[in-house]
Formats: structure tokens, sequence, C-alpha cells
């Protein structure tokens, strides 16, 4: 049986979701709002490593798409100097 770890912590990824605290991720946790499935191991919040790399994936490829199509992401344009 392998001893790989199959989770990442909250409380390590917490901020990558967008969270200034452990706490208040796990408030949205709670409210049904973190936007990944989440499980309880003891008494600590961890996420699937494939959910979390998957979560990741699929924004990353948003954003490519996003370009390729010559739209942006977020919503701002670039930067002047882009023709460089």
């Amino acid at each position: 049986m392998s001893e790989e770890v199959t989770w990442v912590a909250l409380m390590d990824v917490h901020a990558q979701y967008g969270f200034k605290s452990v706490e208040s991720a796990r408030n949205a946790v709670a409210a049904g709002r973190f936007p990944v499935p989440t499980y309880k191991l003891g008494r600590m919040i961890v996420i699937d490593k494939e959910v979390h790399a998957e979560f990741f994936r699929r924004h990353r490829e948003a954003g490519l798409q996003a370009l390729r199509n010559n739209k942006t992401v977020d919503g701002h344009q670039g930067s002047d100097d882009a023709d460089a």
C-alpha cells in the first residue's frame, strides 16, 4: 500500500482559493461556499489532490482559451507595450 498522501490540507492552500485566513476558508466550507469539495480527516479539513489540481487546471485552460480568442480573463486590457 502506498504511503503517498492523496490530499492537501485546507490550512496549506486556503490563500490559493482567495481566503485571507484559514478560519474564513473553514467558514466557507461550513456554509457550503468553498469552491471545491472538501472532507475531514480527524480535525483537519482537506481537499483531494486531484480535485485541487483539476480546479486550477480548468481555470488555466479558461484563461488560455480567452487569450486564444483575444479576450481578457479579468476584463483588463494589456499594457501599451504589448507589441514587444
